[in-house]
């Protein structure tokens, strides 16, 4: 399972040889990989998911807050900390 985000040519010739190597990293998978980061393309897709799992994180947040019972001594919810969380 996975993804690949690539320009429609690209996409088209890489989708033609992928069924040939899932068990292994094509030249084709690296060159992606490659110019992926030397874009700076992998970082502003990064800042786009971080930015999308904060509005889906803050929805399931304020819910929770909304509906959970709050009697003393129960748990709760708590904001949650670290990775794509900031």
């Amino acid at each position: 399972m996975g993804y690949t985000i690539a320009p429609d040519d690209l996409l088209h010739a890489h989708a033609a040889t992928e069924g040939q190597s899932r068990l292994r990293l094509t030249n084709v998978a690296q060159h992606i990989a490659l110019e992926t980061f030397t874009t700076g393309y992998y970082y502003t897709h990064v800042e786009l998911l971080k930015k999308s799992y904060r509005i889906k994180r803050d929805a399931m947040l304020a819910s929770l807050l909304r509906f959970m019972p709050r009697d003393p001594g129960s748990i709760g919810p708590l904001q949650p900390a670290g990775c794509m969380c900031g």
